[in-house]
């Protein structure tokens, strides 16, 4: 009988454990996080450093972020705003606020995703030329809790600044706006003429010039010649003197 009720234990604590696991329902299963970044501006201003955003889904924090450059949030490849969700929440929408006030922008909750979001409080219309032909429709325009007064355009050029820095140009050079390719000038690279070596010339060694002795020299045996005659002479007059 006592391996009767041991077997009996073990079947109690097995279904015991089954009824535990039934209890989590298939919705609150967790799920791959869903990613956000982008631009960020209040009252048409930059976001500045420090700026906290908050996503929530069903008005409950799923994940949040710091501003660490003047309107802008995370990065493509750094941080990201990560918000997280069950199973049972995939399609639900996502609202964020800046600094707890609510912006104009939400989001589905599509876990796994990556998005470039671009999020406004008290959002501004961006100012547009005639000559541009840019659109903005990648930048929130006005809408919600609404704004008063012209956005602020450095370069008066036609655009505000936070348009500018959504299309990634310069909001204080005039000639730098969206829609208009700048071209940097080329450097052209400055080639030195060649140094060519001086060559120094060797001085000629010069041979001395032969010198010739005017003093006439006499011919050889001429003295032999004038003895030989002296003796002949004196000969021939003894000879004479004799006859």
């Amino acid at each position: 009988m006592k391996p009767k009720g041991g077997v009996i234990a073990i079947l109690a604590v097995v279904m015991l454990s089954f009824s535990f696991f039934a209890v989590i329902s298939a919705d609150e299963l967790p799920t791959l996080p869903i990613e956000f970044y982008g631009y960020v501006t209040i009252n048409g201003e930059p976001a500045p450093v420090g700026t906290e955003l908050v996503a929530k889904i069903n008005d409950e924090a799923r994940g949040r972020i710091l501003v660490k450059e003047a309107g802008k949030y995370g990065s493509r490849f750094n941080d990201k705003l990560q918000v997280n969700g069950a199973s049972g929440e995939i399609g639900s929408d996502i609202t964020f606020w800046v600094d707890n006030i609510k912006a104009l922008q939400t989001n589905k909750y599509e876990p796994g995703g990556l998005e470039l979001l671009n999020l406004c409080v008290n959002c501004i219309e961006p100012l547009q030329t005639p000559y541009s032909s840019a659109t903005p429709d990648s930048v929130a325009t006005s809408g919600g809790g609404g704004g008063s007064g012209a956005p602020k355009d450095s370069d008066s050029d036609g655009y505000s600044d936070i348009y500018e820095l959504i299309r990634d140009t310069d909001p204080k050079d005039p000639n730098d706006f969206p829609g208009v390719v700048t071209q940097k000038p080329t450097p052209v690279a400055t080639v030195k003429p060649a140094s060519v070596p001086t060559v120094k010339q060797t001085p000629l060694l010069k041979e001395p010039a032969a010198t010739i002795d005017a003093t006439p020299k006499p011919l050889p045996g001429f003295d032999a010649l004038v003895a030989i005659s002296g003796l002949l002479a004196m000969a021939y007059l003894l000879e004479r003197k004799r006859k």
